[in-house]
């Protein structure tokens, strides 16, 4: 772009983009899960200059199933109070295909799109992890973790695959959560892991 940044970066060690208490449920979890792990990955915060917001809300499921029709409802909920498509993002561990048609169903044609197929506009951005690892909402949805939980307990796993999985997952979970500026929502099938029940505790 003909901008010259050489020798002009600066590493960041403050968020501008979460609230506390998303920052440090997202803190939380890297470190509940990844015990001997150093920190250089996260952002350790000035937390008490942070803004206050709501605490990440939990929804337990029973069925993938149920769990695409009841995004696609709090979705539809969000909208109907007033906030802007653009503002919602959800970030899912399988095809997007079927969320994209569940949100459709309730608020129309073209209301949710995959940002990296469609150029963004006023739409809920559907997207995966790995894909959506640059985004950023106001309100973020956390989808599929089912899945990234169930891998980690593979048999075909060695050791060391194992915990070269979990460290990678983790960072995963801990970049996708922080992508929330106000709200946080995590969606769950099935009975919800020890980490998040320990936490929850807290």
């Amino acid at each position: 772009m003909g901008l010259e940044a050489r020798g002009r970066t600066h590493l960041m060690r403050r968020s501008y983009r979460t609230t506390r208490e998303i920052m440090d449920f997202a803190t939380l979890l890297y470190r509940n899960r990844l015990v001997d792990e150093k920190d250089d990955d996260i952002l350790t915060p000035d937390l008490l200059n942070m803004p206050n917001g709501a605490f990440p809300q939990i929804i337990l499921l029973t069925s993938p199933q149920d769990e695409i029709i009841r995004i696609a409802n709090e979705v539809a909920d969000f909208v109907r109070n007033g906030m802007p498509k653009r503002h919602l993002l959800v970030l899912y561990t399988n095809e997007v295909d079927d969320l994209i048609q569940a949100i459709e169903a309730r608020l129309g044609k073209s209301s949710a799109i995959d940002p990296k197929e469609t150029y963004p506009g006023n739409y809920e951005w559907v997207i995966t992890y790995n894909a959506g690892a640059g985004l950023e909402s106001p309100i973020v949805f956390l989808a599929g973790l089912r899945d990234i939980f169930e891998e980690e307990q593979s048999l075909r796993l060695s050791d060391n695959e194992r915990e070269t999985l979990i460290r990678d997952n983790t960072r995963k979970l801990y970049v996708a959560a922080t992508r929330a500026g106000q709200r946080l929502v995590i969606t769950y099938v099935g009975e919800l892991p020890a980490v998040f029940k320990e936490m929850l505790a807290k």
